[in-house]
């Protein structure tokens, strides 16, 4: 579905630096990140908004350079921008800027809005900030993309309406032809529903695993100082904790035997962030 080699961007004050990884159809890629890590910069390149100085953006095994058309008809995207005309109603926005797709369906416009408690005669700018990320994401599903990507569009939904867009989500993939790539900051929708996690830092993707694996190959232990100290310090991906009790996130084998008054718990894709994020802010090794 995706394949990123390599790529680099110099915008002077920022660049995305050596991003490589290989996305299949089928599945759900979340982005993570802290603010300014380079997740929008990456979504925008993948997007075709700006060309790679060196490696290269494939998407449904062609480039921008040849396909660009092809390529944008099957994307479906929600941005933190404004994308529509104010003054315009949702219907006629949708109408005017779904002829540049050709399987646009304006009934399924209609479909999708009402699904999303938005009236389509209503004026674009009345809406509020969640329900216009609603209506890209309405837009979006109205021309049937290959793949949809989502710039924390999530964080500005009501609470009622994350769980319908996960079920949404779910079922976009469920015939293993679509996919979709998306970043947020709310962390148990990751947990979810990304079956892929790309993590970035200071322009870096400085991690590229499937949830499966994250689970499988880490564990989080905590005890006594003394009893933590005697785990394999190379396997200690972050600790925290006072001078007595203190917990590790670790990675992890099936042969691993650990102390039987240390206690060992499964992973969850939350935890994992949490704990990868502070020990890429504490620094290498991330030991405090």
């Amino acid at each position: 579905m995706v394949e990123c080699n390599h790529v680099n961007k110099n915008f002077g004050g920022f660049c995305l630096k050596d991003i490589t990884f290989t996305f299949p159809a089928g599945y759900i890629l979340g982005l993570v990140g802290a603010n300014g890590s380079g997740k929008t910069t990456l979504i925008h390149m993948l997007l075709g908004l700006y060309k790679a100085d060196s490696g290269y953006i494939r998407i449904f095994d062609s480039d921008y350079q040849d396909k660009e058309m092809n390529i944008k008809e099957d994307i479906g995207f929600v941005l933190q921008d404004d994308l529509f005309y104010k003054h315009w109603n949702l219907y006629n926005n949708a109408c005017h800027f779904g002829k540049k797709y050709k399987h646009f369906d304006n009934k399924k416009l209609v479909e999708y809005c009402r699904q999303f408690g938005l009236d389509e005669r209503k004026t674009y700018y009345k809406l509020s900030k969640g329900e216009r990320l609603k209506f890209q994401l309405a837009f979006a599903l109205s021309y049937n993309p290959k793949l949809l990507i989502l710039d924390e569009a999530t964080g500005n939904f009501d609470l009622a309406f994350r769980t319908e867009f996960q079920r949404l989500m779910t079922a976009f993939i469920q015939d293993g032809q679509h996919s979709i790539i998306f970043s947020s900051h709310v962390f148990d929708e990751m947990e979810r529903i990304a079956d892929y996690i790309l993590f970035m830092d200071k322009g870096e993707s400085v991690l590229y695993m499937d949830r499966e694996s994250i689970i499988q190959e880490n564990r989080i232990i905590s005890g006594e100082r003394y009893k933590i100290n005697n785990l394999p310090s190379q396997n200690i991906i972050y600790r925290e904790g006072d001078k007595e009790d203190v917990k590790v996130l670790i990675k992890y084998s099936k042969y691993d035997k650990y102390d039987k008054e240390l206690i060992v718990k499964n992973v969850t894709i939350s935890d994992f962030i949490y704990y990868y994020m502070a020990a890429r802010k504490a620094g290498k090794g991330g030991q405090t």
